[in-house]
């Protein structure tokens, strides 16, 4: 039979899901917008990486907000 603490413990890490994806899409937004300026910087003003990155990272972060508190 499992201890108090143990119950808790596995509750606490079955309800709180996602956040590797809510950091993986922060990350992601970041990573893109680097690689954005670095192309701005070389062609003269292509931001497309950017919007890709930033729409990206958005719904990324948002399955992941919407993954940790529906499971």
């Amino acid at each position: 039979m499992a201890t108090v603490v143990n119950r808790k413990a596995q509750a606490h890490v079955a309800h709180h899901g996602g956040g590797g994806l809510i950091l993986g899409g922060v990350l992601a937004a970041v990573l893109f917008a680097i690689f954005a300026v670095i192309v701005s910087a070389s062609t003269g003003g292509a931001m497309s990486p950017l919007v890709i990155g930033v729409a990206f990272g958005l719904i990324c972060t948002g399955f992941g907000i919407v993954y940790h508190f529906t499971h």
